[in-house]
């Protein structure tokens, strides 16, 4: 898992259906591994590749189904139309990850597709888990 800095980064990017942003997403949740290379253009159905070796690349920005697997295990998500804010029209996802240790808030995101707005608010959720030890 990479540091809290990237995913929050990563889910601020959740604005747009990206295929460069899918394969930043898997490298950072350890889908693809960190000495993987990858090179181009990854479209839809393509893998990231490293010494001839493929790994997939999910559609997480434009697959409900891709992003359900960012969701953090044991996490309490809701997804629908934000119906508030200057656009109404926008989606808005909460995760919520219970912590009996200490207090903790639901991770919250809006964007303009249920999608994104679930890959978002799973990427702030994972960032404020404690690293595994």
């Amino acid at each position: 898992m990479t540091d809290k800095q990237t995913l929050l980064s990563l889910a601020e990017r959740c604005e747009v259906s990206d295929r460069e942003l899918d394969a930043k997403i898997a490298r950072a949740v350890g889908r693809i591994p960190e000495r993987a290379k990858y090179e181009g253009t990854i479209k839809m159905g393509d893998l990231a590749w490293s010494n001839g070796l493929g790994y997939e690349v999910p559609a997480y920005t434009a697959s409900l189904d891709a992003a359900m697997k960012l969701v953090p295990e044991d996490a309490f998500w809701r997804l629908g139309h934000d119906g508030e804010g200057g656009d109404p029209s926008l989606f808005l996802a909460t995760v919520f990850v219970p912590r009996m240790e200490r207090p903790n808030r639901p991770s919250d995101a809006v964007a303009i597709t249920p999608t994104l707005a679930l890959v978002a608010a799973s990427l702030r959720a994972r960032a404020t888990q404690e690293p595994p030890r």
